[in-house]
């Protein structure tokens, strides 16, 4: 499920907020369901993804994450990857 501009965008507070129950639903409904790429943008806080890492292992569901990192500098980067990186460690 591909989910362009999600965390991006321009909508109102209450759209978002059916996202995640949507997300699960969609989810949910696929039984066969083995693992997810979570593809993410590093720009992004961790809070989002943390929920749905959490909601796929309360489900056994295996997942992968790849950063998308393009819209900031190198610098910028290796700084936020070094913030996901302790995130992760410590969980």
């Amino acid at each position: 499920m591909d989910l362009p501009g999600y965390g991006y965008a321009k909508v109102a507070k209450s759209v978002q907020d059916q996202w995640g129950p949507m997300i699960e639903g969609y989810l949910s409904s696929r039984p066969p369901l083995r693992g997810v790429i979570l593809l993410t943008d590093i720009r992004r806080g961790e809070d989002d993804e943390v929920n749905l890492v959490r909601w796929l292992g309360e489900r056994g569901v295996g997942w992968c994450m790849a950063m998308k990192i393009d819209k900031l500098p190198p610098a910028s980067v290796c700084r936020r990857c070094g913030t996901w990186k302790r995130f992760w460690a410590s969980r």
